[in-house]
């Protein structure tokens, strides 16, 4: 079956929520088949900024 564009958006836009949700990237690459994780996370750059925001709140949390 051919994955067709709307389809292939669909997928990125499920990699960008998931991602922003803080879920484990190997897990996300998994889940839409990428050959590798790097492709995953070259081709979805949006969830950076929350993962950026959330390392943040994690080491302020650490530190109390």
């Amino acid at each position: 079956m051919a994955v067709t564009a709307p389809s292939v958006d669909l997928w990125h836009t499920c990699a960008t929520l998931l991602l922003g949700r803080d879920v484990h990237p190997k897990l996300v690459h998994h889940h839409l088949g990428h050959a590798s994780i790097t492709m995953t996370l070259d081709r979805d750059p949006q969830w950076i900024a929350n993962m950026g925001r959330h390392a943040v709140d994690s080491m302020d949390e650490a530190l109390g």
